[in-house]
C-alpha cells in the first residue's frame, strides 16, 4: 500500500517566511525594551550626559561609543540638558537596531563605552547592567 503526499512549496514558504518575520518583530521588540531599560535606568544620575549618550548595540568585535564626561556641563550648572541626553541616548540605541540584521546576527551586545562606565557601575554603585539583566535576563 502507498499514499502520495504533495507539499504545496509556495504555501510552505510563505508559513516559513511569516514565522521568520515573526520571530524578527519578537526579537526587535525585546531589544528595543532593553534600550528603553539602559536609557531609563541611566536618566536618575545624569551628570554630564556622556555615560547615557555612551550606549551602544555592537555586532562581533564593532567599536563601542564612548563620550568622556571631561569638560561637559554638569547638572548643577546653567544650560544643563539631562533630558535631550536621554533623548539622545534613546535616538542612537534605535539607529544601531536599525542596522542590524537580525536573521543574519548570532550576537548582539549592548555597552556602555564611557571611560567613567565602571566608576558609574561599581564605585557609585548604580549597577545598571546587572538591573538590565535582572529586567531581561
Amino acid at each position: 500500500m502507498r499514499v502520495k503526499f504533495e507539499v504545496n512549496k509556495s504555501a510552505l514558504r510563505q508559513q516559513f517566511d511569516k514565522a521568520r518575520e515573526d520571530v524578527e518583530a519578537e526579537t526587535r521588540e525585546r531589544l528595543e525594551k532593553i534600550a528603553d531599560d539602559a536609557i531609563d535606568l541611566s536618566m536618575p544620575f545624569v551628570d554630564t550626559g556622556a555615560y547615557i549618550t555612551s550606549w551602544a548595540f555592537i555586532v562581533g568585535a564593532g567599536r563601542p561609543r564612548g563620550k568622556s564626561s571631561h569638560g561637559r556641563l554638569r547638572r548643577r550648572k546653567a544650560g544643563y540638558r539631562g533630558d535631550q541626553f536621554g533623548a539622545t541616548g534613546r535616538s542612537q540605541l534605535q539607529q544601531d537596531l536599525a542596522k542590524v540584521d537580525l536573521m543574519n546576527t548570532t550576537a548582539l551586545f549592548i555597552s556602555n563605552g564611557a571611560p567613567h562606565a565602571e566608576i558609574v557601575e561599581y564605585k557609585h554603585n548604580y549597577r545598571v547592567f546587572e538591573q538590565l539583566v535582572i529586567r531581561n535576563g
